[in-house]
């Protein structure tokens, strides 16, 4: 019984660090997942002000067809 509390020990110690790593792994990537939103959300709104744009120039080159039929 004495010499299996010395090992219990050290893989209760084992497992405490490879918990703490998880711990950091895990965090860490939550960061990155909130990085990841915040570049999408960049992105789409880059996206969208593209899109306006596009449209707004289509417009002044040729009305929609539901503006021609109203002239």
């Amino acid at each position: 019984m004495a010499d299996r509390l010395p090992a219990r020990a050290n893989k209760i110690q084992e497992l405490n660090t490879e918990n703490s790593s998880f711990r950091r792994m895990l965090h860490e990537s939550q960061q990155e997942v909130e990085k990841l939103k915040e570049e999408n959300k960049a992105l789409l709104k880059l996206i969208l002000g593209d899109h306006e744009r596009l449209m707004a120039k289509f417009k002044r080159c040729r009305p929609l067809p539901s503006e021609a039929s109203k002239t």
